[in-house]
């Protein structure tokens, strides 16, 4: 091999590692901002998850406080405790809690979770078909 074939094939060589260089910067940088990006979404449905709860639970509180009649009265007290309790469930818990009780709940009940997912997907596809 003579001194310029030498040359041509040092040149290639360093430019694929200078290749692999930037590939690897650029992938870096990439799963930094990904990981960046995720940790910020997962902190802001936190945020939204919590504020959801707490308007909730003020909604609640304001049901049971404007109830005009006695009889009135003892059904919107029982709507305004369901909503305050959803609203401190929603207050309290971050998704990953949601997520455990939802996995708590399918492990409990597998086929009624399994006919529950396929009753949801079917009214989803009827829904998505008719354009609704």
């Amino acid at each position: 091999m003579n001194t310029e074939e030498g040359n041509v094939l040092n040149k290639a060589q360093q430019a694929a590692q200078d290749l692999k260089t930037r590939f690897s910067d650029v992938s870096q940088t990439a799963k930094s901002k990904t990981n960046e990006f995720a940790t910020h979404t997962a902190a802001r449905a936190r945020e939204v998850t919590s504020e959801f709860g707490h308007h909730m639970k003020e909604f609640g509180e304001k049901i049971r406080q404007k109830s005009p009649h006695e009889t009135v009265r003892n059904t919107t007290n029982k709507v305004a405790d369901r909503l305050e309790s959803a609203g401190a469930y929603l207050e309290e818990k971050n998704l990953d809690g949601m997520l455990d009780d939802v996995a708590g709940v399918i492990r409990r009940y597998p086929l009624q979770s399994l006919l529950a997912g396929i009753a949801i997907g079917f009214f989803l596809s009827r829904k998505k078909r008719d354009g609704v």
